[in-house]
């Protein structure tokens, strides 16, 4: 009775845990669908004052923007209109940096969740922040290790619309070899040694990297797809093995953390 007793408590809690989890989820979408109205909101009144001198919102874009102005000015527009779709232009532009960045975290953070419940930790330096992304370009998304150690998931997040797309492939700036795609070992890999964050952990965690180049901990590639709350999906796992240039290369930058 005991042993029934504590199932239905971790049973509750794991219950208790999800209904959180997709709380959190439906609260980060309804902060993009309020962005995505307010986008919609400035680029339909930016339409209406751009038709008025034959142009169109598309014309107002970050790179047109310059040109743009300067054709109205010189056809003689109404200076406040210039002024008003200046405005309408440059909020637009905020607002589609808000729309694309409460997306990018809707995956992050269903992905974590995910990962969360699948049994892994995600290290703080590798924890999501809902105001800009914590992880920059050639980085990893995120790293994910179990909790007894046996497993790293690099994974791959996506959100909203966003799609995993296997056959776009980036060059490696750090790994010999040819292109890969997101999720391939070569990718992971090549953004793992990009990404000061992960010789900094393995340097704060020797042990766990000893026993990764040993193969006692595995590694593994998962692209996480969240494209509403509470679907959060796997669509391509991998486990792989580290290559020697790999292991070579990360040794010498967790090497180059302690200043050796």
């Amino acid at each position: 009775r005991a042993a029934e007793a504590a199932a239905e408590r971790r049973a509750a809690r794991h219950g208790a845990s999800e209904a959180e989890d997709l709380r959190e989820l439906e609260s980060i979408f309804e902060d993009r669908a309020r962005k995505k109205a307010a986008l919609d909101a400035n680029i339909s009144e930016l339409e209406t004052l751009a038709n008025k001198y034959g142009l169109t919102a598309s014309d107002f874009t970050r790179d047109k923007m310059r040109d743009s102005i300067h054709k109205l000015r010189r056809s003689g527009a109404d200076p406040r209109d210039v002024d008003n779709i200046k405005d309408f232009a440059n909020a637009a532009s905020g607002n589609r940096r808000d729309v694309i960045r409460a997306a990018e975290y809707a995956g992050e953070r269903g992905g974590e969740q995910y990962l969360s419940r699948q049994g892994f930790d995600v290290p703080d330096s590798f924890h999501s922040n809902p105001v800009q992304r914590v992880s920059g370009r050639g980085q990893v998304d995120g790293l994910a290790v179990s909790r007894n150690g046996d497993e790293v998931v690099v994974p791959e997040y996506k959100g909203g619309t966003g799609e995993y797309r296997p056959n776009k492939t980036y060059g490696l700036k750090e790994l010999s070899g040819s292109p890969a795609a997101q999720g391939a070992p070569d990718y992971v890999m090549d953004r793992m040694l990009s990404d000061e964050r992960v010789a900094r952990y393995f340097y704060d965690h020797p042990d766990l990297w000893q026993s990764v180049m040993e193969g006692r901990t595995r590694l593994r590639t998962d692209v996480l797809t969240t494209p509403s709350a509470g679907a959060t999906s796997s669509v391509h796992s991998e486990y792989f093995v580290p290559t020697q240039e790999f292991i070579d290369k990360m040794s010498a930058k967790i090497a180059n953390v302690g200043g050796h």
